[in-house]
């Protein structure tokens, strides 16, 4: 992750540099003469005029690359703050694979959700574990806030449907949330995180998303149309 980032910041400064060369081709032709006799009793005052929304337009064009290139990214999250994140999200897998258990209709679906309470359950055990034998204790962040709020607003959503309606939509809730959380794992948890048993736990659980993403996308295409 730290080398994608160097990587990442190397390509914007090679852009600065790159709009920096164009810039003597550019200023020369938009300071070429091009002022009439009418208006050579002017040059000085026209000029400096000229000038100076040259050099704006100039600024203009290196500083977003430069803002790109500098601005900083998500502040770091701690070790109790990646826990509470893994608590968070696979205790919305067991919300949502509860309520699925109570009102799927496809015999696939209720396994996909038997399977997400059984190994989300697990996995929050384990987390919980480890951040007791590290004396840690899982804090709120704004991660787990939003994936918190999303959690709720989709199982509200859910209670609104029924039969293969509730089917579709607990597979593509499903979906949604696994692909949500890997990328926050892979762009940010993993690189974060200072622990090495705590590390080892979220490659399980990403081992674990990859392994669901795959299956709920296989019962997708079993429960009509996706929408």
């Amino acid at each position: 992750m730290a080398l994608y980032a160097s990587e990442q910041k190397t390509v914007s400064y090679l852009v600065i540099i790159k709009r920096a060369e164009l810039l003597p081709s550019f200023l020369a032709k938009v300071s070429a003469p091009r002022i009439s006799p009418l208006n050579a009793a002017h040059l000085p005052i026209n000029k400096e005029i000229e000038m100076k929304k040259v050099l704006m337009f100039a600024i203009a064009l290196i500083l977003p690359a430069f803002a790109i290139a500098e601005s900083p990214g998500k502040s770091e999250l701690n070790d109790a703050e990646i826990a509470h994140i893994i608590v968070t999200a696979n205790q919305i897998h067991i919300e949502n694979g509860e309520l699925a258990e109570k009102k799927a209709t496809n015999k696939n679906v209720h396994a996909f959700a038997r399977r997400m309470i059984k190994e989300s359950t697990d996995i929050n055990k384990q987390a919980k574990s480890l951040a007791a034998k590290l004396h840690v204790i899982p804090e709120d962040n704004s991660s787990s806030k939003s994936l918190k709020a999303d959690g709720k607003k989709s199982l509200n959503k859910l209670k609104s449907f029924s039969g293969s309606e509730f089917d579709k939509a607990y597979i593509d809730t499903e979906i949604k949330l696994h692909r949500k959380v890997i990328d926050v794992v892979d762009i940010q948890l993993i690189h974060d995180v200072k622990n090495e048993e705590l590390k080892a736990l979220l490659v399980k659980v990403h081992t674990a998303l990859a392994a669901h993403l795959e299956y709920a996308e296989t019962i997708q295409g079993t429960v009509g149309d996706k929408h």
